[in-house]
């Protein structure tokens, strides 16, 4: 399935939230990218991935984030305390839980939840920008 037909599938599954609702946990790193991107929603609005979190954690996109709040834009974030199972299968939020059980800082978290969303759907994880770790 193509990367376009992916993202319209998943509209219907998005929340609109404020950018600041959630916690990246890894800085910006790149401040061209990150200009670019703001020039960019400021001119089109969201034209990116969803960002995927648990949560209040963003999964990925710091960069798309940091954007968004620069250009004042609400973003499309899929929540996987709703949409784990429907996405990756089932039983993937129970395996996301108990894989985070014992995890205590949000970058252990991301790197854990990321690898059990990859091994499930490898595709799916890279249309959303979770093949980054």
């Amino acid at each position: 399935m193509s990367r376009a037909r992916i993202l319209d599938d998943l509209d219907d599954l998005c929340d609109l939230l404020n950018p600041r609702a959630l916690i990246v946990p890894h800085p910006v790193t790149d401040r061209e990218k990150l200009a670019g991107l703001a020039q960019a929603m400021q001119s089109n609005g969201w034209t990116e991935s969803p960002i995927v979190a648990f949560d209040e954690i963003a999964l990925c996109g710091a960069h798309r984030l940091a954007a968004a709040h620069e250009a004042d834009i609400l973003i499309p974030v899929i929540q996987l305390t709703r949409h784990a199972d429907t996405l990756w299968g089932e039983g993937a939020l129970a395996d996301i839980e108990e894989a985070i059980a014992d995890c205590d800082d949000a970058g252990t978290i991301t790197a854990t939840i990321t690898s059990i969303l990859r091994r499930r759907d490898d595709r799916l994880s890279e249309v959303l920008g979770l093949d980054a770790y």
